[in-house]
């Protein structure tokens, strides 16, 4: 894991479980690379089974969140990638 994903997975923990601390978290779907959304969403899945009751299933909540992003910012790549050159695929 790179020093960005382990920045990632730090900064993961505080910011979900600190309710003002959730208002940069949306950014996450347009800023962060694919290599630090995948250490993102595993850092959610491992608290999400760490955890039970509301906080769970909010952890839970933000797996999923993640796992979209994780899967939006893979297909931004490929635009960005083979965006002008589309008929060479």
């Amino acid at each position: 894991m790179g020093p960005e994903a382990k920045r990632g997975r730090e900064g993961v923990a505080a910011r979900t479980d600190n309710p003002s601390g959730v208002d940069g978290v949306p950014a996450i779907r347009t800023t962060l690379p694919p290599p630090v959304l995948e250490a993102v969403r595993d850092e959610f899945d491992r608290m999400a089974r760490e955890r039970t009751g509301p906080r769970g299933e909010l952890k839970r909540a933000w797996f999923n969140y993640t796992k979209q992003a994780l899967e939006d910012a893979r297909l931004r790549d490929r635009q960005d990638t083979f965006g002008m050159y589309s008929e060479l695929r």
